[in-house]
């Protein structure tokens, strides 16, 4: 994401809305099954804080930001961000795991899918596109495939459901 400084609009802090998108309006025209990338955010996280806001408590993400409204074109900066709860629940685990003086390197794209299960009837999506750390690729690579062993034919097995009972095979 290339981004003259002169074309950075400095904000007080970095949201959704603040980057001129209207989430809610999107998600009202949003047609069953769809998805639409909203918003482009790189930047270090450094310091978290609660805050009260007009939703609610959300966590006032402190660091360097630049984003880009992907609609728009228009890029912004800021050194406070709040994020939809999806990236901000990933920033505040990888603070946690972060030690002291954590610097959490965020590069994402945000944005919406149409869902039925959702009041308003989208809910945020996160396309991470950082270097992944040591630490989770290894949890990575420490997911062996399962398998399931293959019965040989006429061995009985416990049915579906509670596990009670046998069912018989074909021979």
């Amino acid at each position: 994401m290339e981004i003259q400084t002169a074309s950075l609009k400095q904000l007080k802090k970095l949201t959704v809305k603040n980057c001129g998108i209207d989430a809610k309006e999107i998600g009202r025209k949003m047609e069953k099954g769809t998805f639409v990338s909203i918003l482009r955010i790189k930047g270090i996280a450094n310091s978290a804080e609660a805050k009260e806001t007009d939703y609610g408590t959300s966590m006032k993400i402190g660091g360097m930001f630049v984003a880009r409204n992907i609609a728009t074109g228009e890029n912004f900066a800021a050194n406070a961000a709040y994020f939809p709860e999806i990236l901000e629940s990933a920033v505040m685990a990888a603070f946690r795991a972060g030690g002291e003086n954590p610097a959490i390197q965020i590069d994402v794209t945000i944005g919406l899918k149409q869902s039925d299960n959702s009041p308003v009837g989208f809910e945020y999506t996160v396309e991470n596109h950082a270097e992944l750390s040591d630490a989770v690729k290894a949890m990575i690579a420490a997911m062996a495939p399962t398998t399931v062993p293959e019965l040989p034919v006429g061995e009985e097995t416990a049915t579906a459901g509670k596990g009670k009972g046998k069912s018989k095979t074909s021979k």
